[in-house]
């Protein structure tokens, strides 16, 4: 709203996301708690995920440059390829999607998980397996994302 109060809009659609996964190395989305602004790392293609890193200067100095830190300090250059690894390219099957999903905590059954694949099957058709499993762990990011971020945090 024109508060910046709880509202998430996503403007590129599933599909486009897939896609735009295949060629980018960072997903982050700007969070505020009250005055406090930061960014949170919700996907790293080589580095570190999951964390906030707050604007302590208000005015986003500097943040390039942590946002760089927390991503990749420490991690030789086998860490950031495993890191890479952890995510299937393609699935051997859809079972072993539904089951990664659960793994990953998207879930809590493979009932759960199939009516959601079915459905962002049905809704986006995709053309490959390939497509498939990028929609997929597009899904899974963004379901992990709403279940891991306080509607307080979110802008």
């Amino acid at each position: 709203d024109s508060k910046a109060k709880e509202i998430t809009t996503t403007t590129v659609s599933q599909t486009e996301i897939a896609r735009l996964l295949r060629c980018i190395n960072v997903q982050l989305e700007i969070v505020q708690d009250n005055e406090r602004r930061g960014i949170k790392i919700v996907w790293a293609r080589k580095g570190r995920s999951g964390m906030i890193i707050w604007d302590e200067s208000g005015c986003w100095s500097q943040m390039p440059e942590k946002i760089e830190a927390a991503l990749y300090d420490g991690l030789s250059a086998g860490e950031r390829k495993k890191i890479e690894s952890e995510t299937p390219i393609i699935f051997k099957s859809p079972q072993h999607a539904l089951s990664w999903s659960v793994d990953q905590g998207a879930f809590q059954s493979i009932e759960e998980a199939r009516k959601t694949y079915d459905v962002v099957k049905t809704e986006c058709q995709p053309t490959s397996a390939k497509e498939m499993a990028a929609l997929w762990q597009a899904e899974i990011r963004n379901r992990k994302l709403s279940l891991s971020t306080p509607k307080e945090l979110r802008v």
